[in-house]
């Protein structure tokens, strides 16, 4: 069975300890300005969406891992 997210909500910012987000295979198309504020983020795997862009407050740095191929 496919996954169905459309949003991600706000709230995702509040998980400050959040280390990897897997969001691979859904129906996303933009991830909120919150996900910004995730500063131990280091994978984030979005293959399979339909996002075009990321947020600017997202600071992809060369300790994340790849992410869309994942």
């Amino acid at each position: 069975m496919a996954n169905r997210l459309v949003e991600i909500p706000p709230a995702i910012g509040n998980l400050r300890e959040l280390q990897m987000l897997g969001l691979k295979d859904n129906k996303l198309t933009h991830l909120p300005d919150e996900i910004g504020l995730l500063h131990k983020l280091v994978g984030l795997f979005l293959s399979g969406n339909l996002i075009e862009r990321l947020p600017e407050t997202i600071e992809v740095s060369e300790t994340y891992e790849d992410v869309s191929d994942k």
